[in-house]
């Protein structure tokens, strides 16, 4: 009981106390992977943007034993209608990560649903449109983003990368002039103006 009480202790960086950090830092990293090598960046992998990331094959981050146990112990509270937002959100993001977008497709609308939609559930739902090729839906949900949280530097970027894809390059390159502006001297600007010099 006292080993377990110790494991479920709340961590630094959690907002769900009931989430181990043994769960969740095989997740984070796997979401820090995909936003460090980019372009696109997810929610709570903004620490290893600026990060030189070793790009795979495959575009996604391989499923260790941790991370897929990271990802079954989220699930079954999911299905156990045990999960917070939190747990969610990580659950979701942590698919993407590995590439099975299918799954966070239907997680992500479930959460929508049932009115778990902060910035990092509408974030999530933007890029998988984006990563299935909907480029409409994509720019569509990040423009609603936009106007709603106009501050936010990863769904800036996000947008912008987007917007890339479909021509839009002056739009583009005005979101990422401004991220630039607003966040001088942290990876954020280095993203953008590595994106920038891709036009």
């Amino acid at each position: 009981v006292v080993i377990a009480g110790v494991w479920l202790l709340p961590s630094d960086w959690g907002e769900d106390p009931q989430l181990p950090r043994s769960v969740l830092d095989p997740v984070r990293h796997a979401v820090g992977t995909i936003s460090g090598r980019g372009p696109v960046i997810m929610h709570g992998g903004e620490y290893a943007v600026g990060e030189k990331i070793a790009a795979y094959r495959s575009g996604f981050v391989p499923a260790t034993n941790s991370l897929r146990s990271s990802l079954d112990y989220l699930y079954a509270r999911y299905e156990g209608d045990s999960a917070t937002p939190e747990g969610i959100y990580w659950l979701a993001a942590g698919y993407v990560a590995t590439g099975q977008v299918d799954m966070a497709r239907d997680l992500v609308a479930d959460a929508r649903k049932n009115g778990f939609d902060d910035l990092r559930m509408q974030n999530l739902e933007a890029l998988i449109a984006y990563i299935e090729g909907d480029l409409d839906r994509a720019e569509g949900l990040f423009r609603s983003i936009s106007t709603l949280y106009q501050n936010d530097a990863v769904s800036s970027i996000n947008f912008a990368v987007v917007l890339m894809e479909r021509g839009k390059s002056e739009e583009a390159s005005s979101i990422l002039t401004e991220v630039i502006e607003r966040f001088r001297g942290t990876a954020f600007e280095e993203r953008a103006r590595g994106l920038i010099d891709t036009m």
